[in-house]
């Protein structure tokens, strides 16, 4: 997408004790399946942390990766990939642009977090991150 300004509102519920949490993309048609392109800033066991437009925070759990092919090397503390890499190192590291799917948008306090999946490491030195 190439826009001069892009505004993006989740949508969120509320629920019986008057707190807002969010809901599933899938289930609302919002952001499901929006694809887009996001910088690796940690590496964690349990997922891996995106920067997306240098404002929004983004993940990709551990399950979502394996199943992308990316196994993580206890020893290493990294993420590789078992099918070959689109980078030049065959891991994921910090800096590195990855192309993820939108699965889940959280807001609270004004704050926007996603939940994505179908995790892709690409060469894009475009990314802004």
């Amino acid at each position: 997408i190439t826009v001069d300004v892009l505004v993006f509102q989740p949508v969120t519920a509320t629920n019986k004790s008057g707190t807002t949490g969010s809901i599933s993309s899938s289930s609302t048609g919002t952001a499901s399946g929006s694809k887009l392109k996001a910088v690796v800033n940690e590496t964690f066991p349990s997922h891996v942390g995106l920067l997306v437009h240098e404002l929004f925070n983004a993940s990709v759990s551990a399950e979502c990766l394996r199943e992308a092919g990316f196994t993580f090397d206890v020893d290493l503390s990294e993420w590789s990939s078992s099918s070959g890499s689109s980078n030049e190192h065959g891991h994921i590291s910090e800096g590195d642009c990855m192309e993820i799917v939108v699965e889940k948008v959280h807001e609270c306090s004004g704050l926007m977090s996603l939940e994505c999946k179908d995790p892709v490491l690409v060469e894009d030195t475009r990314v802004l991150a």
